[in-house]
């Protein structure tokens, strides 16, 4: 007698696809595969294969198009669109035919869903790129996509001199607004353009190129009087300062608007920098309960010790909670192998009351270029595993036994996948102060 396999609802494959699609570690090439297997599945698959948008050349426009003209339906999986740098200069790939932009105006008539932006998606090297440069058709469909009622999240990179109208005609349902060197007209402020109702931001990123709009956006009111941005919300400030902050006063404004702030991210080019805009802040800001600390292998003189030691010492040590990010932590795991044992330092500094007294969480996350320093024989993840968790017990050995402070710490290493040698593999190993692991194994292609 022939036996049939059992059927599974469809509500257990949807969150089947749904879990191998989370955020916290996607796994899109096995939501791809799943959509291959029958009609069924494959509504499930699209609206995480679809939900973000890359168009960083013409080609890349007109492969959509004709998806979508296929399958009109893709455009309610829209939910996040970049645009690239190359497909807004004037003199570069952009100076395509009329029929090409037609065809974006189309599908961003058709993104009725769509809840984040990115405008401009950069390439190495990029300069900045003015307003009055890009191609007219390609202004209005920008300033389209900035202003799209549904918008929840909005990034704009190295543009110079946007029209003040563009931003002031942004959705009141806008929270996230991230700023990279950017610069705003305002000569002409359309003040008939303004929101109903201000614009409640919950999340506010810049580096210290977008002072100047930020004073712009704080002193845009009402003819009542009332602020159309509206920071007093605003829950999470991440600041870059790649060179001296010489606004200071903009930054302060920021800083006595935004009063309500429970993280405070700092990212800079060196420790120097770093520290400077920690002391800026400490100077004229209570310190939120959550510091976010992010370091790059790019840094100059100075190590990561010395900043701990240094912002410990400044009113940023007043926070509870402190999330360390090292990207490139190859340079990092160099200085963890040698004499200077900078694990082992930066485990007492943070389990120092003297230096950290207020702090009840650490989570400690490193990008990791130095993969065979963790990778036993071969590609055994298991192996992998074991050898990074003695590896943080070893190096962080108060932290990960303190019974005052919950202690998370991941490392994120490159690997070599057998197979497709287009394969990238990235390997995620976690341990917290309860020695509580999780071990994330994920096969992504390259963007």
């Amino acid at each position: 007698m022939e036996i049939c396999p059992p059927t599974l609802p469809l509500e257990i494959i949807a969150l089947i696809v749904d879990i191998l699609a989370s955020d916290g570690v996607p796994d899109l090439q096995s939501v791809k595969s799943c959509a291959l297997t029958c009609k069924s599945v494959l509504p499930f698959c699209r609206r995480h294969i679809f939900a973000s948008i890359s168009l960083v050349f013409m080609s890349d426009c007109l492969e959509l198009f004709d998806a979508l003209a296929g399958s009109p339906d893709i455009a309610m999986c829209v939910r996040h669109l970049e645009l690239g740098e190359s497909f807004v200069e004037y003199d570069g790939e952009a100076r395509a035919d009329p029929v090409t932009f037609a065809h974006l105006s189309q599908m961003i008539d058709a993104f009725t869903v769509l809840e984040s932006v990115e405008v401009l998606q950069l390439q190495e090297g990029s300069t900045k790129i003015y307003w009055e440069n890009i191609r007219p058709e390609m202004q209005n469909l920008i300033t389209r996509l900035i202003r799209a009622p549904t918008l929840k999240s909005l990034t704009l990179r190295k543009l110079g001199a946007i029209p003040w109208a563009c931003l002031i005609g942004l959705s009141d349902k806008l929270r996230h607004l991230h700023l990279h060197s950017v610069t705003i007209d305002n000569n002409d402020e359309h003040t008939e353009l303004v929101p109903a109702n201000p614009i409640r931001l919950e999340r506010y990123s810049i580096n210290e190129k977008s002072l100047v709009a930020t004073n712009a956006l704080l002193e845009a009111t009402y003819p009542s009087g009332a602020p159309i941005f509206h920071f007093g919300d605003l829950k999470h400030l991440r600041i870059y300062s790649k060179r001296i902050i010489t606004h200071e006063d903009f930054l302060y404004k920021l800083l006595a608007a935004a009063d309500q702030l429970s993280t405070l991210e700092l990212e800079g080019d060196s420790v120097r920098m770093l520290l400077r805009t920690s002391i800026l802040i400490s100077a004229r800001q209570k310190v939120p309960r959550q510091v976010v600390l992010c370091f790059s292998d790019i840094f100059g003189p100075g190590t990561m010790v010395d900043a701990l030691l240094a912002l410990g010492g400044n009113a940023l040590g007043a926070a509870e909670e402190l999330v360390i990010y090292v990207n490139g932590w190859g340079w990092a795991l160099g200085e963890l192998d040698n004499c200077t044992r900078t694990g082992e330092r930066i485990d007492g500094l943070l389990t120092d009351k003297g230096v950290w007294p207020h702090l009840k969480a650490v989570k400690l996350i490193m990008h990791a270029t130095a993969w065979n320093r963790l990778r036993s024989d071969g590609d055994n993840p298991e192996g992998a595993e074991t050898l990074s968790q003695s590896y943080i017990r070893t190096h962080f050995p108060a932290l990960s036994s303190s019974e005052s402070i919950s202690f998370n710490c991941a490392i994120n290493v490159p690997g070599y996948a057998s197979g497709p040698a287009h394969a990238i593999r990235t390997t995620t190993f976690t341990l917290d102060s309860g020695f509580t692991s999780a071990f994330h194994l994920s096969d992504d292609e390259p963007h």
